[in-house]
C-alpha cells in the first residue's frame, strides 16, 4: 500500500492525540499549579517517538515534516501549553543540528534525541541586549583546539532538566555584537550553574529559569554551522520552524481557552 502524506499526517497527529489525552491532559492543572516539570509527558512523548519527530529516519528519528510539527505542536497545547513549549522548544533546537550539523554531530547526538534520552534548551538571551535576537555581549574565546566560552543565559526553556543548551555568543571577543557563532553547549559539566527561578503566571511548568557558564571547553563538534554563522542558521532554519512553533502553541492554547468557555456557558 502507497502510503500518502494526508495518511502520514494523520498517523502522527493520532499519535500525538493518545499521548495528549492519555498523560498530558490529565496531570496539566497539577503542574500549572505547583510548576513541577513534566517528566511524566516528556517520557510519554519519548516512547511514542515524538521528542524525535523531526530526526531523520536513519538516526531513529520519524523524518517527519514542519507542517506535522505545528500540528503536533497545537494538540499538545490543547492538553497542556508548558509541555508544547518544551517540545517546541527541543524540536526547534535539534532541528539546527539537523540541517548544520557534521556527520559526527549527528551521530553522536540525534540518536539519543530519536530515542527522547536528550533534551534540549535554548539559550538565546543575553542581560542587556534589550531582547535582540542578533545580538549578544558575551564571547567565545578562541584557544588550542576550539574555544572556552562563558555567559549568563537568563531564561532557557527546560533548563535544569536540559541536556544541551544551544547558545549564541559572539565569535570572538573583536567581534561586532552582530557576528555571532552558534554553539550547542552541554548543560551537565563543569562551568554549567543553574540560576535564577521561574514563578511566572502561565507556561509555569516549562521551568524557563537561566543558565550561568563560565570557561566551559567547546571543540567543532559543539560548532552549529560555521564560525561567525549563526545569522544563516537562524534565517533558515530557527526563526521560521521555530515561528510555526510558537504560532501552533498559542493557537492550541486559545482553542483550549475557548473551549473551557463554551463548555461554561452551556
Amino acid at each position: 500500500m502507497v502510503v500518502t502524506r494526508r495518511q502520514s499526517d494523520l498517523e502522527i497527529c493520532a499519535r500525538a492525540q493518545e499521548v495528549a489525552d492519555r498523560v498530558i491532559a490529565p496531570n496539566a492543572q497539577e503542574h500549572d499549579r505547583t510548576g513541577a516539570f513534566p517528566h511524566d509527558n516528556v517520557k510519554a512523548l519519548g516512547q511514542s517517538g515524538l521528542m524525535g519527530l523531526l530526526v531523520p529516519a536513519q538516526y531513529g528519528g520519524l523524518g517527519g515534516t514542519v507542517t506535522q510539527f505545528s500540528k503536533v505542536a497545537e494538540i499538545i497545547a490543547v492538553a497542556c501549553p508548558s509541555t508544547s513549549m518544551i517540545w517546541g522548544m527541543h524540536t526547534n533546537q535539534y532541528v539546527n543540528l539537523v540541517e548544520y550539523g557534521g556527520d559526527a554531530q549527528k551521530a553522536a547526538i540525534l540518536p539519543g534525541v530519536a530515542s527522547g534520552a536528550t533534551l534540549m534548551a535554548s539559550g538565546t538571551t543575553e542581560p542587556g541586549t534589550g531582547g535582540n535576537f542578533f545580538y549578544c555581549n558575551s564571547a567565545a574565546e578562541k584557544v588550542d583546539g576550539g574555544w572556552t566560552f562563558s555567559a549568563t543565559k537568563p531564561v532557557a526553556t527546560s533548563a535544569p532538566h536540559a541536556d544541551y543548551c544551544f547558545c549564541i555568543t559572539r565569535a570572538h571577543p573583536d567581534a561586532p555584537g552582530a557576528q555571532l557563532s552558534f554553539f550547542m553547549v552541554h548543560c551537565k559539566v563543569d562551568g554549567a550553574t543553574q540560576i535564577g527561578e521561574w514563578n511566572t503566571v502561565g507556561l509555569r511548568a516549562t521551568q524557563s529559569s537561566g543558565i550561568q557558564f563560565t570557561d566551559v571547553p567547546l571543540t567543532a563538534l559543539n560548532l552549529i554551522g560555521s564560525e561567525g554563522g549563526f545569522a544563516a542558521v537562524a534565517l533558515t532554519t530557527m526563526l521560521p520552524v521555530g515561528m510555526c512553533g510558537f504560532a501552533a502553541c498559542w493557537l492550541g492554547t486559545a482553542q483550549a481557552a475557548l473551549d473551557v468557555a463554551v463548555e461554561h456557558v452551556r
